[in-house]
């Protein structure tokens, strides 16, 4: 039995070691590779059938190797301040380079297209290099807020946003960074409009229309007559209730306020201005009846536009 656990444990200090990296500096996390998780389980399963109290001490073992959250600023392995965004992250940010210069990029998009001005206090920007660090750092942080793919919160008067290295990656942190954008200068900005423009340009330029994730299910809501109406998604007020049809249906208005009738798209920027300072402006829906008569049938011909790739 001694010798069994002695191999056992022999054999995961060099699994560790082959596939644990560390910084003098920084300290970064515990990373291990796909073999020594398949180690590790050979290994707790072996030890399942060892006396209660060996199987205790290899438990304890194998919980300290966990990777720690880091709970300061101080304790992030990588910390990058580039133009109105610090960006903290437990793993190398050189990986994501191409994503994390595309907001400056983005930033100036939005500046150029809705007016929007550079914000005054930093936009902070966690990122965490899978779902399971993710999502304990979440937990502990908010754990009020249910689980979302990527998270943007305003504490406070600083923007915070939180994602992970996943498949969807520059998607989420380019959906969240709207947010951070238009929240930090709108005062009261309607949820539908919130998430139509974070919508419309989580996606780079170029991907915009042939990456379109509701080119086909509006297709078929064009051809059975379905279109949505912007009064029903002003009366949507809680984010935790909005399904894929309210996404698809704001990002609808947005791309026909931006790319419409010259009159929407004017009376969209005097939305967002009015947006700046208190009081709210009121619903934009009575301010487009008053500025682009028909607007029904001029959404329709907009979207069979877009459809055919004008």
């Amino acid at each position: 039995m001694q010798t069994t656990l002695a191999v056992i444990e022999e054999q995961i200090g060099k699994e560790i070691s082959s596939s644990r990296r560390l910084t003098a500096a920084a300290g970064e996390f515990v990373h291990f590779s796909a073999a020594a998780g398949r180690r590790l389980i050979l290994a707790f399963f072996t030890i399942r059938a060892l006396p209660r109290h060996f199987f205790i001490c290899f438990l304890t073992f194998f919980f300290l190797l966990l990777p720690a959250v880091p709970s300061t600023a101080s304790e992030w392995p990588e910390v990058r301040v580039s133009g109105s965004f610090v960006f903290r992250a437990d793993f190398p940010l050189k990986n994501v380079d191409s994503t994390l210069k595309g907001l400056d990029q983005l930033q100036e998009e939005l500046a150029q297209t809705l007016g929007m001005t550079r914000p005054i206090t930093p936009i902070e920007v966690y990122l965490f290099h899978n779902e399971s660090t993710y999502r304990r750092y979440l937990k502990k942080l908010y754990p009020q807020i249910p689980f979302r793919q990527a998270l943007y919160v305003k504490e406070k008067g600083v923007s915070r946003l939180f994602a992970f290295a996943g498949p969807q990656f520059e998607v989420d942190v380019r959906h969240e960074t709207v947010h951070a954008l238009l929240h930090a200068e709108l005062t009261g900005i309607p949820l539908w409009l919130d998430e139509g423009l974070a919508t419309y340009f989580e996606l780079p330029p170029s991907r915009r229309h042939r990456d379109n994730p509701y080119r086909s299910s509006l297709e078929w809501n064009l051809r059975l007559g379905l279109l949505p109406r912007l009064e029903k998604l002003e009366s949507l007020a809680d984010p935790t209730a909005l399904g894929k049809g309210d996404y698809r249906d704001s990002w609808v208005w947005t791309h026909f306020l931006l790319h419409g009738p010259p009159a929407a798209r004017d009376e969209l920027l005097r939305y967002l201005r009015d947006l700046k300072t208190p009081p709210p402006p009121g619903p934009l829906s009575q301010r487009l009846a008053r500025r682009v008569p028909d607007v029904q049938r001029q959404l329709k011909s907009h979207l069979l536009a877009v459809g055919k790739g004008v």
